[in-house]
């Protein structure tokens, strides 16, 4: 779950980012 929140802060911080983190949300459900 850190893994994840730290994963959050990062790619929130661009646009693009957050296409990536949908993808890796999903890998991890």
């Amino acid at each position: 779950m850190i893994l994840f929140e730290i994963t959050t802060a990062n790619y929130s911080k661009t646009r693009t980012g957050l296409g990536v983190f949908f993808v890796i949300a999903t890998i991890m459900e």
